[in-house]
């Protein structure tokens, strides 16, 4: 069994064939809003997948699969101690009644199967360590091209 009771999220059409997690009501921070056991565990990520650590990939198939990208989000997603394979996605701030859901996809990838471009603040979203290489990259750049300036 995939989906644990949570009466505290409700999945609703966001957009166009676009669906989002929605808070039932509202909830102080802190709150655990649901609690979801993985159906499968993969090797590599997927679009759908959160990732427990570098070599563990979980993939649900309830509610928890709706929470969205937010750099500025209002839960997280916190592992249950007693299983390996389960999800508690937990209030960072206070959350009002009817309000998205969303958690920094960054707070549990390395390695994003799919990378995007937040729509908010127009930052990639591509998993930290893709972001520190591409933060590595750009540094390096940044040096050379100095150095260059230097020598003219």
């Amino acid at each position: 069994m995939a989906r644990m009771a949570s009466s505290l999220i409700r999945v609703a059409e966001k957009a166009e064939d676009f669906k989002a997690a929605f808070a039932v009501k509202a909830c102080p921070a802190g709150t655990v809003l649901h609690t979801e056991r993985a159906d499968v565990v993969l090797s590599k990520p997927t679009k759908y997948t959160i990732q427990r650590d570098p070599e563990n990939h979980l993939l649900f198939s309830g509610d928890i699969k709706f929470c969205n990208h937010s750099f500025n989000p209002n839960v997280e997603m916190n592992f249950d101690d007693k299983c390996d394979l389960t999800i508690n996605v937990v209030a960072k701030r206070d959350i009002a009644e009817g309000e998205e859901l969303m958690f920094d996809y960054h707070s549990t990838e390395s390695d994003m199967a799919c990378p995007f471009v937040d729509l908010e603040t127009g930052k990639p979203v591509q998993g930290v360590m893709k972001e520190a290489k591409a933060t590595a990259k750009n540094s390096s750049q940044q040096k050379d091209q100095k150095k260059m300036k230097m020598r003219t």
